[in-house]
This record gives C-alpha cells, sequence and structure tokens, in this order.
C-alpha cells in the first residue's frame, strides 16, 4: 500500500505524522507525492509510526532528494 493510504487508514495527517517521524510535514508531503525519496531511517520510522512493515509501504528509498529533470 502507499504511504498516503496507510496514512489515512491510521487516521493521521501529514503533520501528525511528520511529528511521529520526526520531519517536517511537508517532507511527507513530497515522499507522497514522489518528489523526495525518504532513507532507510527515516522509512523505519515512518513504519514504526503507521505499525506496519517497510515492505508496506511500497517505497523506493533514497538519500531523502530525488533529481525530477
Amino acid at each position: 500500500m502507499n504511504l498516503k493510504t496507510l496514512r489515512r487508514k491510521r487516521l493521521l495527517t501529514q503533520v501528525e505524522l511528520a511529528k511521529l517521524v520526526g520531519v517536517d510535514h511537508t517532507f511527507i508531503s513530497h515522499i507522497e507525492s514522489g518528489r523526495r525519496l525518504p532513507s532507510y531511517a527515516v522509512a523505519k520510522r515512518i513504519a514504526q509510526a503507521l505499525r506496519c512493515a517497510i515492505d508496506d509501504l511500497d517505497l523506493e528509498l533514497g538519500d531523502g532528494s530525488r533529481d525530477k529533470n
């Protein structure tokens, strides 16, 4: 399942999830829209906050950025 679907299933806003994960809410928005790639560490914290496995997030991992040229 994608991040947005899992977040909504847990009844969390982007702001609430961001606070649980320790990142800015815009970073969560950018991950959901595919503009940013989370590091493994951030993906792990997201999975913990959503009470799921990292594999359930269906995320591509990176260094936190993505070149959208």
